[in-house]
């Protein structure tokens, strides 16, 4: 999927190792949709190389690839909207 939007915010990457030795690394940001009613989504990049090579900045217009995934934990169900891919407009 894909949509067009302002960045509001974007949070520091967080980056660790997983209990296998696997490396990761997280950056949030916030879009304002381009729409006529335009909503807030909290969005994530979890590839370190994307986040490193294509750095994104508050008060870009960009368009955000993602995709949608519902994890549980814990017994509760959470989305997780993972930006694959975001270019400037």
């Amino acid at each position: 999927m894909e949509i067009q939007g302002m960045i509001i915010d974007v949070f520091e990457t967080v980056s660790g190792v997983s209990k296998n030795g696997k490396e990761w690394s997280i950056q949030k940001f916030i879009l304002n949709t381009d729409e006529t009613h335009p909503k807030k989504i909290l969005m994530q990049r979890i590839n370190k190389e994307h986040i490193q090579k294509y750095p994104i900045t508050k008060n870009e217009h960009v368009k955000a690839y993602f995709d949608i995934e519902a994890k549980e934990f814990n017994g509760k169900w959470f989305n997780n909207i993972v930006a694959w891919r975001v270019e400037r407009i």
